[in-house]
């Protein structure tokens, strides 16, 4: 992923001991890095920093999940679960 995911973006892992895993970009830090969560093991208030070079884009931004997120309200775990379930079936 060369251009900086947004903030909803849902992810797709394509290097490290996560490869293959689907995440949804909760922060972007900087033109470099950002943080991601799945809402189970990396979690909204434990996300996982990683390199945009070792991201893919896995399906659209979720709105629902990128309002709250821009809005500064967050997102649960719950959602960012339902948004990456969605991609999946």
């Amino acid at each position: 992923m060369r251009e900086s995911p947004q903030i909803g973006q849902i992810v797709r892992s394509r290097a490290g001991r996560d490869k293959g895993k689907t995440y949804l970009v909760i922060r972007v830090l900087d033109e470099r890095y950002v943080e991601l969560a799945d809402g189970s093991v990396r979690s909204v208030t434990d996300p996982k920093r990683k390199n945009i070079l070792h991201l893919a884009p896995a399906g659209p931004p979720d709105v629902r999940v990128m309002e709250g997120l821009a809005s500064g309200k967050g997102a649960t775990n719950d959602e960012i679960i339902r948004a990456l379930a969605s991609i999946q079936s």
